[in-house]
C-alpha cells in the first residue's frame, strides 16, 4: 500500500463498522489493539455524541489518514456505512478493508507499517553504511526466540545512532512494543535514571499516559512486559549500570525481544559478566565515501565544487576544526581518568604508529597503570592497536588531542605540556626561561646549531624527549630528574647519555648513532663503536641500538641492567660477539639480532635467559637490494637501456620509474644502491659466514617465537626439543640441512616455516608429534617425500608444498582423508605447485579444505573438489585439462585462473563468486550472472576483444584490467554504482570507457596508464615502477609480508594486489 503524503490529520485511522454486528465484540477488541499501539483512532461512539449529524462523521473521514471499514455480514445493508464508504472513495482515501474475524494484532502491524508512526527521522543522504545495516538486521531478526542484547560500538560521530535508527525503522512493526531512548548518557546526567525508566514505560505502553504518579517505574517495566515481544534501543550508553537500571535483564521481556545498545565504550556491552549476543564495530569510511559525505554537508553536492572553493574550505577546517565535531569527540575524553587523559594526549602528540610496548614502559614508570588505561582507550574507541602491535588513532581524535594541548598554552601563557612541531612557536618556548616546568613531552626534529644545553633548563617534569639530528653547541649537563624515555637519532660524539642525570630512565633509543651524517651545516654524528657504561642508568627496561653499523661490542656493564626486558640490536652489522655476562639479564623477554651478519655464535650463557620469549636471529637480506639486482638485470636483458652513466639513470628515474610511483624516495633509494649491491653487498650476501646455536639453547624454556630466516645456521642443537613453549619457528631461506628428531617434542609449536631451505632434503618422522601444528611451509626445499606421520597433524590448517624445479618430484598421500584431521573444525589451506606428483585421487573427502592452489603444468585431470572450498587457484594448467564437477561448490567465493579456455571458465563461474582473477585467457563467457561479484581482475589477455556482461555486475566494487591490448572499448559502466576502485593499464587500444562520468569515483580511486583514452598517462616506452616491482616479486618469489612496509602499502592498490597474488600464488 502506498500512502500519499499530506498535511497533518486529526486521526490516523477512521474506523467504519455496523454497530449491531461488531461494536461490542470484534470492533471493540480491534480498537483497543490500535490504541495500545499508539494509533489515534476515530470511532463514532468515542468521538461524537448521539444524535450528531452525518456531516460531522464525514468531516472525520476527511481528517483521517487511513479509512478502515469492517466488512461484517450486515455492513452492506446499512445506509450510513455505505454513505461513509462512498465518501472514502470520493476523497480517494487510503482504504484498508477488514474482513470480520481477521486477527486484529496482524492488522495493527500492517497499519503501523503504513502509518510509520513509530519511525524516527533518518537523513536521506546516507554514506558509508554499505553492508552494515544488512549484517545488523540479520542479528536483529534472527529466528531465535531468546531475548537478545545487541551492541553497536565506535568512536563519537562515526554513525552509531544513525545505524540504530535505521534498524529501529525497518522491523519495529514486527514487535508488540517498542521504544527508542535517545541520548541516554546526557538524559541520565540531567534528569536521572527514573526519568528514563518512565519514558521507556510510556513508550512501551502509550495508554499509561501521565507517568508522574508512578513511584517505582522499574518494577512496572519488569512486571508488565514479560510476555511482550519488545524492541528497545538505548542510544549513547556510557555506564553498564544504565542498562541494568533501565531495562533490567532478559527475564523482563517476552520471547524474541531485542535490546540494542549504542556506546563509545565496549566495556558496557555485557549482561552481568557475559558479553552481548552480538556486537557491531562501526567502520570508518574510505576516502571516497568520506569525500562524498563531506561534499554533501559542506557544498550540498556529491563532489567538491571549484578547486578554489575546495582549497579555501580545507584551509579553514585545518586551521580551526569544526567545533561541533570536536565537542562530540571530547565527550569521551572528558570521561577518562586523569592518567588515561595523559596517555591519550601522549599518543595524539607523539606515539601514533609507534609500537605500543615503548610508551607502556614509560607510562608504567609514571604509575599510569598502562594496561588498564590502554584497554580503556581501546574500549572507548579512542585508540586502536593495528598491524605490528602499533598504536593508531583517528585523525579527528589526533587533532582533538593536539588542540587540547594548544589550549593549555592559551589559558596559561607558554605552558603547553607537549611540544612536537618545529617552528617559531617551539623556538620561542625553548628560548624562554618561563613555563618549562609544564613540559612533559618534547620532540625536536631538525638541527639547532645555535642552541645550547640551556634550552632544557627548568624542564624538571620532562618525561619524554625525542631528538633527531639535534646538535647543541655547549655541554648538555642540565638534570632531567623525571625523564623516562630518551630517543636520540645520530647521537653527537660529545655526549655520553650515561653521564646525564637521568636515573629514572626506562627507555633509551640511540638508533643510527654510528652512521656518519653530513651535509647539513657541517654537522656529523659520532662513530659509536662500543656502548657507554650503563651503570648509572640501571633502571633501563628497553634499549635500542638498531642500525649502529660500527658498533663492535657491548660494554660489560650491560649486566647491571637487571630490569632490561627488550634489547634491539638490529642491523648492527659490525657486532662480532656478545659478552658472556649476557646471561645475567634475567628479565630479558625480547632480543633482536636481525642482520648482525658478523655474529658467528651466541655465548654459552645464552641459555640462562630464562625469561626470553622472542628471539630474532635472522639474516634476511634487505629486499630493496634484491629488487635492485633484478631490476638492473631485466633492464639489461630487455635492452631498454645500456648500463652506465649516472645522467642516463637520472633520466630514466624522472621519465619512467618515478612517473606513477607515489613515494619517489623509495625508487631513488633502490637505484642508489646499485653499485653497492653489485660491487660489495651482493658478494657478502652470497658468501656469508656460518652461524651456530649453543647447546644450551634448549634451556630457553620461555621462548615462544624464534626467527632464523636467512641465517647461516645449518644445524639445530639436540637440546632444541626442550623448548616446550615454542609456538613459532621461522627458518625460511636459512642454511638448515636437517631437523633434529627432538623437534617432535615441541607440543605447542603452531607454525613451522622451512620454505626456501634449498638444502633441506628430509623431514623426520617425529614431525607427527607436533600435535598443535597449524601451518607447515615446505615450499622451495629439496624434500621429495613426506613422512607418513604427517597424517597425524590433526590441527593442520595450511600446508605449502611449492617445490623447487631443481629438486625431484615430491610424493604426497594419494588421499587427503587422513591429512587434514577430520576431528578438527579448523579450515585447511593447501598449495600443491609445480613438481608435486602424483596428485591425490580426490579432495572431495577433505571437508575442512577451504583454499586450494594448484599449479601443475602436465596435469590432465583435476580431482573432485569438496563442497567446503571457498578459494580455488588454478595456475599454469594445460589446455586439455579435465575440469571437476562444480555444482557442489556452493561456498566458492574466490577464483583465480591462469591459462584457460572459454569452456573451462564457464563451468567455474559460479554465482557465489565474490572475487574473480583471470589471466591469459583469450575468450570469456558472459559474466552478467555473477550478481555477487565484488572484485574482478583481468590480465594479459592479448587477443580478447570484449568482456561480455561487464556492465551488468551491479555488486562490483573493484575492477582492474591490464595488458589487454585488443580491447578497444568497455561496456557501459554507469550501472556499477558500487564501484570504488578502477584501474586500467597497458590496454594500448582502449579508447572508450562509457559511463565513467556517471560514477562517483574520485581521482585517488582511478588508475589509468598506457591506454589511448584521454584519461591515461604515457609510459615513455619504459617499464613503470609498478611493473618492475611486480615482475621482481613474481620471479624471485618474495612473499608479500617480507616486503618493506612502504613498498607493501604501495602494492595494496587493487590492481597491484591482484597481479602479485597471481604471480606468487599468495591469496
Amino acid at each position: 500500500m502506498a500512502l500519499a503524503t499530506a498535511e497533518s490529520y486529526d486521526y490516523d485511522v477512521f474506523l467504519s463498522f455496523r454497530g449491531t454486528d461488531t461494536r461490542h465484540g470484534f470492533t471493540d477488541c480491534h480498537y483497543n489493539f490500535m490504541v495500545d499501539a499508539g494509533i489515534r483512532v476515530f470511532r463514532d461512539d468515542d468521538e461524537l455524541s448521539v444524535g450528531q449529524q452525518i456531516n460531522k462523521i464525514l468531516l472525520a473521514i476527511e481528517n483521517s489518514r487511513i479509512c478502515m471499514p469492517v466488512l461484517s455480514r450486515g455492513f452492506a445493508s446499512s445506509t450510513w456505512c455505505l454513505h461513509e464508504f462512498a465518501k472514502m472513495v470520493e476523497l480517494r482515501k487510503e482504504i484498508v478493508p477488514i474482513i470480520y474475524f481477521q486477527f486484529s494484532k496482524e492488522i495493527v502491524k500492517e497499519v503501523l507499517i503504513e502509518l510509520k508512526l513509530n519511525h524516527i527521522h533518518v537523513p536521506d543522504y546516507l554514506v558509508g553504511m554499505d553492508g552494515q545495516p544488512e549484517v545488523a538486521m540479520k542479528m536483529l531478526l534472527s529466528k531465535s526466540s531468546d531475548v537478545r542484547f545487541l551492541g553497536i560500538h565506535g568512536m563519537g560521530g562515526i554513525g552509531k545512532t544513525t545505524l540504530a535508527k535505521v534498524l529501529f525503522n525497518k522491523p519495529s512493526s514486527s514487535f508488540e512494543c517498542y521504544s527508542f531512548l535517545a541520548d541516554v548518557r546526557e538524559m541520565a546526567s540531567h534528569h536521572g535514571i527514573e526519568y528514563l525508566q518512565k519514558k521507556l514505560l510510556s513508550n512501551l505502553n502509550p495508554r499509561i499516559g501521565d507517568t508522574t504518579h508512578i513511584s517505582n517505574p522499574i518494577v512496572m517495566i519488569r512486571n508488565s512486559f514479560r510476555i511482550k515481544k519488545v524492541l528497545i534501543i538505548l542510544d549513547d550508553i556510557d555506564r553498564k549500570e544504565q542498562i541494568e537500571n533501565i531495562v533490567g535483564d532478559a527475564k523482563c521481556f517476552g520471547p524474541g525481544s531485542r535490546i540494542i545498545v549504542t556506546t563509545r565504550d565496549s566495556r558496557v556491552l555485557k549482561i552481568g559478566h557475559e558479553p552481548f549476543h552480538g556486537i557491531i564495530e562501526m567502520e570508518e569510511m574510505n576516502l571516497s565515501e568520506a569525500l562524498r559525505l563531506f561534499s554533501w554537508h559542506a557544498f550540498e553536492g556529491d563532489s567538491p565544487p571549484l578547486k578554489s572553493i575546495w582549497e579555501e574550505t580545507a584551509k579553514m577546517l585545518e586551521k580551526k576544526p569544526d567545533r561541533a565535531v570536536r565537542e562530540k569527540l571530547k565527550i569521551s575524553y572528558d570521561a577518562l581518568e586523569h592518567e588515561q587523559q595523559q596517555m591519550f594526549l601522549d599518543i595524539a602528540c607523539f606515539f601514533i604508529n609507534t609500537e605500543k610496548s615503548n610508551p607502556i614502559h614509560m607510562w608504567d614508570a609514571c604509575d599510569f597503570h598502562p594496561t588498564l588505561g590502554l584497554n580503556t582507550l581501546i574500549s572507548m574507541a579512542l585508540v586502536n592497536i593495528v598491524e605490528d602491535d602499533k598504536l593508531w588513532m583517528h585523525d579527528q581524535l589526533r587533532d582533538l588531542g593536539r588542540e587540547i594541548v594548544r589550549e593549555e598554552g592559551l589559558q596559561h601563557y607558554r605552558k603547553c605540556s607537549r611540544l612536537w612541531i618545529c617552528g617559531e612557536e617551539i623556538s620561542t618556548t625553548l628560548k624562554s626561561k618561563e613555563g618549562k616546568e609544564s613540559i612533559v613531552g618534547l620532540h625536536l626534529d631538525g638541527l639547532y646549531p645555535n642552541a645550547t644545553g640551556e634550552v632544557f633548563a627548568g624542564m624538571q617534569n620532562l618525561r619524554f624527549l625525542s631528538l633527531e639530528e639535534a646538535k647543541f653547541g655547549k655541554k648538555f649537563n642540565h638534570p632531567l630528574p623525571e625523564l623516562k624515555w630518551l630517543s636520540w637519532h645520530y647521537l653527537p660524539s660529545s655526549l655520553n647519555p650515561a653521564h646525564l642525570n637521568i636515573r629514572k630512565l626506562v627507555v633509551l633509543e640511540l638508533p643510527r648513532s654510528s652512521t656518519s651524517k653530513s651535509g647539513v651545516d657541517g654537522i656529523k654524528s659520532s662513530k659509536l663503536t662500543a656502548t657507554p657504561d650503563f651503570s648509572r642508568i640501571s633502571n633501563l627496561e628497553r634499549l635500542t641500538l638498531c642500525k649502529c653499523t660500527n658498533l663492535a661490542k657491548l660494554h660489560r656493564s650491560i649486566v647491571k641492567l637487571k630490569n632490561l626486558r627488550h634489547l634491539d640490536l638490529r642491523y648492527c652489522s659490525s657486532l662480532c660477539e656478545l659478552p658472556d655476562e649476557l646471561g645475567c639479564l634475567e628479565k630479558l623477554e625480547f632480543m633482536s639480532l636481525y642482520r648482525c651478519a658478523r655474529l658467528k655464535k651466541l655465548p654459552n650463557s645464552f641459555g640462562k635467559l630464562k625469561a626470553l620469549v622472542a628471539l630474532n636471529f635472522s639474516g634476511k637480506v634487505d629486499i630493496s637490494t634484491r629488487l635492485v639486482s633484478w631490476i638492473v638485470s631485466m633492464i639489461e636483458m630487455s635492452e631498454m637501456m645500456p648500463f652506465g652513466s649516472t645522467s642516463l639513470w637520472d633520466e630514466v628515474l624522472d621519465l619512467s620509474l618515478l612517473s606513477d610511483f607515489d613515494d619517489q624516495s623509495i625508487i631513488r633509494k633502490i637505484i642508489s644502491f646499485v653499485k653497492f649491491v653489485i660491487d660489495e653487498y651482493l658478494a657478502k650476501w652470497l658468501y656469508p659466514q656460518q652461524q651456530e646455536l649453543p647447546e644450551t639453547f634448549g634451556d630457553l624454556t620461555a621462548l615462544t617465537k624464534l626467527d632464523l630466516s636467512y641465517s647461516k645456521v645449518s644445524h639445530l642443537p639436540d637440546s632444541f626439543g626442550n623448548l616446550g613453549n615454542l609456538k613459532e619457528l621461522n627458518a625460511k631461506w636459512s642454511s638448515l640441512v636437517a631437523q633434529p628428531k627432538s623437534v617432535g617434542m615441541l607440543k605447542k609449536l603452531e607454525t613451522l616455516g622451512l620454505g626456501g631451505c634449498l638444502s633441506l632434503a628430509e623431514i623426520p618422522s617425529e614431525i607427527g608429534g607436533l600435535s598443535s601444528l597449524r601451518i607447515l611451509d615446505l615450499s622451495l626445499t629439496a624434500i621429495h617425500q613426506l613422512p607418513s606421520t604427517v597424517t597425524q597433524l590433526y590441527l593442520l590448517q595450511s600446508i605449502n608444498l611449492r617445490i623447487s624445479s631443481l629438486g625431484k618430484p615430491t610424493e604426497v598421500p594419494t588421499s587427503l582423508n587422513g591429512l587434514p584431521g577430520e576431528s578438527s573444525d579448523s579450515p585447511l589451506s593447501l598449495e600443491l605447485l609445480q613438481w608435486v606428483t602424483p596428485l591425490p585421487t580426490t579432495f572431495a573427502d577433505c571437508s575442512r579444505l577451504e583454499a586450494l592452489n594448484l599449479s601443475c603444468e602436465f596435469l590432465k585431470r583435476i580431482p573432485p573438489l569438496p563442497s567446503s572450498l571457498r578459494w580455488l587457484a588454478l595456475d599454469g594448467l594445460g589446455n586439455a585439462v579435465e575440469m571437476p564437477y562444480t555444482s557442489n561448490l556452493k561456498n566458492l567465493a574466490g577464483l583465480s585462473i591462469y591459462m584457460s579456455n572459454r569452456e573451462e571458465l564457464a563451468c567455474l563461474l559460479l554465482e557465489s563468486l565474490r572475487e574473480l582473477r583471470i589471466s591469459d585467457c583469450n575468450s570469456l563467457p558472459d559474466l552478467s550472472h555473477l550478481k555477487n561479484l565484488q572484485k574482478f581482475t583481468l590480465l594479459g589477455t592479448a587477443s580478447l576483444q570484449e568482456i561480455p556482461g561487464l556492465g551488468k555486475l551491479e555488486s562490483l566494487q573493484e575492477l582492474c584490467i591490464g595488458d589487454c591490448n585488443s580491447i578497444g572499448s568497455l561496456e557501459n559502466l554507469s550501472v556499477l554504482t558500487k564501484l570504488k576502485h578502477l584501474s586500467l593499464h597497458d590496454c594500448r587500444n582502449l579508447k572508450v570507457v562509457e559511463g565513467l562520468d556517471r560514477l562517483s569515483l574520485i581521482e585517488k580511486d582511478v588508475h589509468f596508464a598506457d591506454c589511448k583514452c584521454t584519461l591515461c598517462s604515457p609510459r615513455h616506452g619504459l617499464l613503470s615502477a609498478k611493473t618492475l616491482i611486480l615482475l621482481v616479486i613474481g620471479v624471485v618469489g618474495i612473499p608479500r609480508w617480507d616486503l618493506p612496509s612502504k613498498i607493501r602499502h604501495f602494492l595494496e592498490s587493487p590492481e597491484v594486489n591482484a597481479i602479485s597474488s597471481i604471480n606468487d600464488g599468495n591469496h
